[in-house]
């Protein structure tokens, strides 16, 4: 439960509006919803704008079929996304 002014005290995760998408945003957010569930909220945030490295993220794992450890292991050096693909060792960028 939720108690103000606690130190490990969580906040409630915010619902993300889907107004104003369109119908291949909707249909896609569906998809997304259906096959990999816990990528909803990224798409969302993705769709509605708020967040240009969720893009990023969003574009990297779809292009590795959804495998964080491909996004970090990709070696296709000639994608304009390469420098700033997710899941990067601290080091390696």
């Amino acid at each position: 439960m939720f108690k103000p002014g606690h130190k490990t005290a969580r906040m409630p995760r915010q619902q993300i509006s889907i107004t104003n998408l369109t119908e291949l945003q909707l249909q896609e957010l569906r998809t997304i919803h259906r096959h990999i569930p816990r990528y909803d909220s990224l798409f969302k945030r993705i769709f509605n704008g708020h967040s240009r490295g969720a893009a990023v993220k969003g574009k990297c794992l779809e292009c590795c079929c959804w495998q964080r450890n491909e996004v970090r292991d990709c070696n296709i050096e000639g994608c304009a996304l390469w420098l700033y693909r997710p899941y990067q060792d601290k080091g390696e960028k």
